[in-house]
């Protein structure tokens, strides 16, 4: 199954996967890494806002998502969230603009969580 629908089940049976850990008294999550993410190479000029739309949710939007759901048991164990960027976090080339947008997204929110 692929599309919104897909992304919408996946993400109810995490958050009730989170809640029953949650409510279970455990130790919590000692580590998240966030390592996902899609790329395209292709002159800037080139690229429709959908294709910049699909780059921001999968790579900046499912990292914050994916954060975000499992940083209450991060915190319970006092654990470590370790998220993947790029290269093109900090340096933009021509042909990779709509990739280094999302990394870019991804550098700041992890500066933020700190």
């Amino acid at each position: 199954m692929v599309g919104p629908y897909a992304y919408f089940l996946s993400r109810v049976k995490i958050y009730s996967y989170v809640l029953k850990w949650e409510n279970a008294s455990c130790v919590g999550l000692w580590g998240l890494v966030n390592n996902a993410g899609i790329g395209e190479v292709l002159p800037f000029e080139l690229i429709d806002v959908a294709r910049y739309r699909r780059l921001a949710e999968t790579n900046l939007l499912g990292t914050i998502d994916v954060t975000m759901t499992f940083l209450p048991l991060v915190k319970k164990a006092r654990g470590r969230i370790v998220n993947i960027s790029s290269y093109s976090g900090r340096i933009v080339l021509p042909v990779v603009v709509s990739y280094a947008m999302s990394k870019f997204g991804i550098e700041a929110f992890t500066d933020g969580l700190r």
